[in-house]
């Protein structure tokens, strides 16, 4: 083991450069000479992790030359290290204004990765990034964005940045709160104009994507709507009073009855009648409409 003085005096000095996963003669050679006469491309070991030291004693150099058939004779410890940066909020706001394209985008870095990386390029995919839920607001809430720098030995090493990305974006939303099955009408949505991230396509910006739509569970007053939220409203929905005829050849008998389950037009729906409390099922026609044919047969 090392003493530590000349241990801490090696931490302070200027380490040898190894580019790659191996450290080769030729990354020596500037420190020793003698192993310039080594083929520059031979491999001497494996080089450090980025970030971190390798420290070869003299006994380990000497051994080294004997194995590569040269005489070293250091009587000083030599040190190598692979070339490395530490990322900034310049550098990240680069790369992910990289991603985003032709955008005016606001970016704030708020956290990153703070540990040595190789001097490659920063890659963000897409794919990397992971929204963090925020309450519904005039702000974009912060992503967090998993990325990679490329290593230029081929490798690569993962990365992430904390980061509010916003864009000003027509947004649509609830006015009030809103419960599953319920049909969205006029007065329940607003558009207002929101700082949104660039990638997020999700939230509609005009009513009529919504309107005659009901939502699949409960949002609250302010939530965005986002597509994937929505479902088709049925024609007849449980609860509604809809109209009914009943056709027997020319003649029509019309009545209102209650629908015990909801449907679309050509499904079959279960009704009751609020007069004598009698249930029966007939056929969607129309919205509001069931149709009922004397004789025919009306399935699930």
């Amino acid at each position: 083991m090392l003493p530590a003085s000349v241990l801490a005096a090696l931490l302070l000095a200027e380490c040898l450069r190894a580019p790659g996963d191996r450290i080769r003669a030729g990354d020596l050679a500037g420190a020793l000479p003698e192993f310039a006469s080594v083929p520059a491309g031979t491999v001497l070991g494996l080089a450090p992790a980025v970030g971190a030291r390798r420290i070869y004693q003299p006994v380990e150099l000497e051994a080294l030359g004997r194995l590569h058939g040269v005489n070293v004779s250091s009587q000083a410890a030599i040190c190598v290290e692979r070339p490395s940066r530490v990322l900034t909020p310049a550098d990240l706001a680069a790369a992910l204004r990289s991603v985003l394209g032709e955008t005016s985008a606001g970016i704030e870095i708020l956290d990153f990765s703070r540990f040595p990386v190789p001097p490659g390029a920063l890659l963000f995919p897409k794919a990397g990034v992971v929204a963090m839920v925020g309450r519904p607001g005039p702000k974009a809430s912060p992503v967090l964005w998993r990325g990679q720098v490329a290593d230029p030995s081929g490798g690569t090493v993962s990365i992430w940045v904390r980061a509010r990305i916003w864009e000003m974006r027509s947004e649509l939303r609830l006015r009030k709160p809103v419960g599953p099955l319920q049909k969205l009408e006029p007065d329940d949505l607003e558009v207002v104009e929101a700082e949104r991230f660039p990638l997020d396509a999700r939230a509609l910006d005009a009513p009529e994507a919504a309107l005659g739509m009901r939502l699949k569970r409960r949002l609250a007053a302010g939530a965005a709507i986002h597509a994937t939220a929505l479902e088709a409203a049925k024609d007849v929905e449980r609860g509604d009073t809809v109209q009914v005829d009943v056709e027997s050849g020319r003649a029509v008998l019309r009545l209102s009855a209650r629908a015990e389950t909801a449907g679309r037009t050509g499904e079959t729906v279960m009704l009751k009648n609020p007069a004598n409390g009698q249930r029966f099922q007939g056929r969607v026609a129309a919205p509001g409409k069931v149709l009922i044919q004397a004789g025919a047969r009306h399935g699930s």
